[in-house]
Parts: C-alpha cells; sequence; structure tokens
C-alpha cells in the first residue's frame, strides 16, 4: 500500500521563509498492520497548548475497630469518661427490657435494640456522650482512571476554490480515519457483519521547525498515540453561508477534533517530556 498525499494547511506552512513555522502533525496507522493512512500537517491553534495530568484518590474512612471500641466500652462502663456512652446505652436497653419504664415500653425497648441497626446503636451511642468516634479518614491512591484529552479547533478560510478543495480533503481524511471501516458490508447504507477498528493516531509539534521527537526533552509536552474520538464542523461564516461561486465549496469550515490517548500516564512518560 502506497503511502497517502500529505495535505498542509495553510498552503504556506513550513516552506521555506513561510510565515507559519510551527505546527502540529497528524498521522493515522491502520489499527492492523500499522500501515500509514492519513498524512495532515495544520497550524497550532490556541487551544491546542493545554493538557491536564491527575491522580485519583478515594476517601476511605477506616473507623475504630468496631469490637475493640465495644470492649473499650465495656471496660469503662461506670467511670463518667470514654465508656459513658456505652453505659448509658446498655443500662437503658436493661431498663426497657426489665420492664422498669412500664411493660409496653419494655417490649418495644427489647424490640428495637433487637433490631437496630449499627448505625442507629452509634447513634444513640454518640448522642448521648456527646462525641462521635474519630472515623480515621485516609486518601486511597486508586491509580491511574482515565486517559488524557487533547483538543484542536481549527478555523479554516480558503482563498480560492483549488484551496477550499484541499480544506475538503483534510476533513474528509480526518472522518475515514476516526470511523470503523464496513468491509463485511452487502450495500454502503446497510452494513452486516463486523465493523473494522478505526485508525491510530500519532500526533506531534514541531515548533521553529523542529520536531518534538519521542526521545529527546520537550519544553511543553508530547501526546501520546491517541484516537479520535469527535469532529466537530461547522461551514458558516459570520453567521449566515458562503460559498465559491458555481460550487459547493463553502468559504468557512471550523472543524474541532477531540482525541484520547490509548494509554495511561505514568512516572516515566513524564519524565520523557509527555
Amino acid at each position: 500500500m502506497s503511502n497517502p498525499t500529505p495535505l498542509n494547511w495553510p498552503p504556506e506552512l513550513g516552506t521555506s521563509g513561510g510565515s507559519i513555522m510551527h505546527w502540529v502533525h497528524f498521522q493515522a496507522h491502520a489499527f492492523k498492520g500499522d500501515a500509514l493512512t492519513t498524512d495532515i500537517a495544520l497550524f497550532i491553534p490556541p487551544d491546542a497548548m493545554s493538557t491536564g495530568y491527575k491522580s485519583d484518590y478515594k476517601n476511605l474512612e477506616m473507623g475504630s475497630g468496631g469490637a475493640s471500641a465495644l470492649q473499650a466500652a465495656q471496660a469503662g462502663k461506670g467511670t463518667g469518661t470514654a465508656g459513658h456512652w456505652g453505659e448509658s446505652l446498655w443500662d437503658t436497653a436493661a431498663a426497657y427490657a426489665t420492664g422498669t419504664y412500664g411493660s409496653g415500653l419494655a417490649e418495644m425497648g427489647a424490640k428495637f435494640i433487637q433490631n437496630a441497626l449499627p448505625e442507629q446503636l452509634a447513634a444513640m451511642a454518640s448522642r448521648s456522650s456527646g462525641k462521635i468516634v474519630n472515623p480515621n479518614i485516609v486518601s486511597d491512591y486508586q491509580g491511574p482512571t482515565s486517559q488524557r484529552e487533547h483538543k484542536f479547533t481549527f478555523k479554516m478560510m480558503p482563498k480560492s476554490e483549488t484551496e477550499s478543495k484541499t480544506v475538503r480533503n483534510i476533513v474528509r481524511g480526518f472522518k475515514v480515519a476516526m470511523l470503523p471501516s464496513g468491509g463485511d458490508a452487502n450495500s454502503p447504507t446497510a452494513p452486516i457483519g463486523m465493523f473494522g477498528y478505526p485508525d491510530e493516531w500519532q500526533i506531534k509539534f514541531t515548533i521553529n521547525g523542529r520536531e518534538e521527537g519521542e526521545s529527546e526533552d520537550s519544553s511543553i509536552f508530547k501526546i501520546g498515540k491517541s484516537v479520535l474520538t469527535d469532529i466537530g464542523l461547522d461551514y458558516s461564516t459570520q453567521d449566515t453561508v458562503a460559498f465559491y461561486e458555481g460550487t459547493s465549496n463553502p468559504v468557512t469550515t471550523e472543524m474541532v477534533l477531540t482525541f484520547q490517548e490509548t494509554g495511561m500516564m505514568h512516572r516515566t512518560l513524564a519524565e520523557m517530556g509527555f
């Protein structure tokens, strides 16, 4: 399979003496076989210069050890200090059970203590003492749980019908590489069978005509192997529509691309400039 025709926008991108020497290079590779399918270089839009790093933690309540706390409370009965809540709880239960508060209340109290949930007993204890047990909450590291996303917004306003066709081919290149193949389809509109995986992308920045390579340090950030998850297209021109005379080629094309990395970030990648 021959390599695809490289597409650039704007036309003067990277040319000798050109005014645009910073660009982002998108190369799509087939999921199986890794053959190059799409080769597009575009100017770096303002929203491309942002990324993010995240570590996920979960607040985990360790508790105080239920059985140990209960034993301590029982051991401290009658001291009027740490075990006072236990004394109040057990004495109240005993009073209900023996009928000190009346036979009807005794039966109700016994049933309550018998069927009480741990949360209810804990609430009775804390209200009796005016204190709560330290829940001993810790931050439990969950590991990397999501991949980074990168968004690019390109607004392209070609100056001629020929340039408009180049923009059309660029948009088509991204759409084709993003969508699954339907090689087993029996018709273009009603595919059956299995779909093939979409292509995967390598995205690299070129700064002052020099590509940010994977093996060298980067002053900004590098992007790992990614998939294209969303394409947004807007062909309006200043809240109206405009086409080149006699054609269906729009005067303005705004394209928003959202990529998601396929791998998780970790320390070694950060040290490599990702």
